[in-house]
């Protein structure tokens, strides 16, 4: 983001094991690190919970056991100042299997593409069968999420099977990205 202005919230989800301490540890040393502790309710209700928490212009998920790109949030901007605010930025992702890399989407993307209706870029990933559901493969715009009462639904699995085409068909606009930013 312009200015280098980041917000990571990390949200502790009743874990048993030594992350809420290192959490806590990483928010003492970095002003941009918040820290909420919270009684589990699953990840939907994580997501949620860190949703509603945001202050900044974008939200998107990382889980756990993966990592994000130094250069994703830098790439999502780059990307919004050239095509103006979007309601959310899809980017792909890269598997590390035990000898190779390998792109999350079923059918990489070659360029960086615009597309001004969520619902025709839906039904185009749709037809292909080339629609990529995991949440932590888009960023979206926080005051869509909050005008539109976006949230996981709570207690499924696969949550974001059902977020992410709900979410895609109320965008307005919607950045492709070509780079495998999410690990």
């Amino acid at each position: 983001p312009a200015g280098g202005e980041l917000e990571i919230l990390l949200v502790d989800d009743g874990s048993t094991d030594e992350s809420g301490r290192l959490a806590d540890q990483l928010a003492a040393r970095y002003e941009q690190v918040k820290v909420f502790h919270k009684e589990n309710a699953g990840l939907s209700s994580a997501r949620n919970y860190g949703i509603e928490r945001a202050s900044g212009a974008y939200v998107l998920f990382v889980d756990s056991d993966d990592y994000a790109a130094p250069e994703l949030c830098r790439r999502i901007w780059e990307a919004l100042e050239r095509h103006g605010m979007a309601d959310a930025v899809c980017y792909d992702g890269v598997e590390h299997g035990s000898h190779r890399e390998t792109s999350t989407r079923r059918v990489p993307v070659a360029e960086e593409r615009c597309t001004e209706s969520g619902k025709k870029y839906l039904l185009e990933h749709y037809k292909s069968r080339t629609l990529s559901v995991e949440a932590w493969m888009y960023a979206y715009k926080r005051s869509f999420l909050m005008e539109q009462e976006l949230r996981f639904r709570e207690g499924r699995l696969h949550e974001d099977v059902e977020f992410t085409p709900r979410a895609l068909l109320a965008c307005k606009k919607v950045i492709e990205l070509p780079d495998g930013l999410y690990h």
